[in-house]
């Protein structure tokens, strides 16, 4: 069974063989498609995958004068640019098919160097539900007159967020896949995964897994489950002094004595006349003068 998720649903029977040579007999396809026009040099666009599988086939818009490579990523963590989740996969590079690339320029040569390109790709899993991101590593993408993908955005260089979205279709083959951290230098790598769901942790200066203590230039090993921060590690290191700080780790020069009064760092002192001062109920003597 073939389901097309797109702007007008459509719902087609065949079968197919996806990315991962097996026969796939669950495909989804993800589109937006209509006419060329809008905006052009696009370079992005985010999408929801409908279901867990694989990618196997990506259609698009895309400028014939210009080279053509895309990437499926992450969708970035909150806050961050919206380019800068994992690539999970890439396609082959195409093209050019003419030149110059100022052609991809609507404004200069209208939309007669854009058309459809089919573009396959390997190791492409998606988790459904989530974002991800079609960019373009190189070349273009366009839009169309009156087309709108409903959950997802488009990107290009002097905007984040053109009014129309990217002309794409997507193949998506329904079948389970493990998801999880790939990167064996991880501290939480799952050798089972078979594609990355950004989950990757390293260990930190504590050796805790995806910890937060870090490496101060003065105190060493400090936050996270370290126990120590940048408050904490300064202090008096001197045993003698009323204020020693046996879990400091920097002398700060804050050391005190007892005064007289026992006060640690009081001003009280010694006298013919005893303690005075501080916090004892003798105030200083004062000087007094002959007129």
């Amino acid at each position: 069974m073939r389901l097309i998720t797109s702007g007008l649903l459509l719902v087609l029977i065949t079968t197919s063989i996806y990315g991962q040579n097996d026969l796939c007999f669950d495909e989804h396809i993800i589109s937006n498609t209509d006419n060329i026009c809008g905006v052009g040099l696009i370079t992005g666009q985010s999408f929801v995958a409908p279901a867990t599988g694989w990618i196997d086939t990506i259609r698009v818009v895309h400028c014939s004068a210009s080279f053509t490579e895309i990437a499926i990523r992450l969708a970035p963590n909150d806050g961050q640019p919206w380019n800068s989740g994992e690539i999970i996969a890439t396609t082959d590079v195409i093209g050019p098919a003419e030149s110059p690339v100022s052609n991809c320029n609507p404004s200069i040569n209208g939309w007669l160097s854009y058309d459809w390109i089919e573009l396959t790709i390997q190791g492409a899993g998606v988790e459904e539900g989530k974002s991800y991101i079609l960019e373009f590593l190189q070349g273009y993408g366009s839009s169309g007159c009156n087309s709108e993908y409903s959950d997802g955005a488009a990107y290009f260089p002097f905007s984040n967020a053109p009014l129309e979205d990217l002309l794409f279709e997507i193949e998506l083959c329904e079948q389970d896949i493990n998801f999880g951290c790939i990167d064996s230098n991880a501290c939480n790598y799952d050798e089972q995964a078979e594609i990355t769901n950004g989950s990757c942790l390293e260990e930190d200066c504590h050796g805790d897994c995806g910890g937060l203590a870090f490496q101060s230039a003065d105190c060493g090993c400090i936050g996270g489950g370290t126990g120590f921060s940048e408050e904490t590690c300064y202090g008096c290191l001197n045993p003698a002094s009323c204020n020693f700080d046996m879990d400091a780790l920097i002398d700060d020069g804050s050391c005190e004595t007892e005064d007289c009064m026992s006060v640690c760092g009081g001003e009280a002192y010694l006298t013919d006349c005893g303690c005075i001062g501080g916090t004892s109920r003798f105030r200083k003597p004062i000087a007094l003068t002959a007129v």
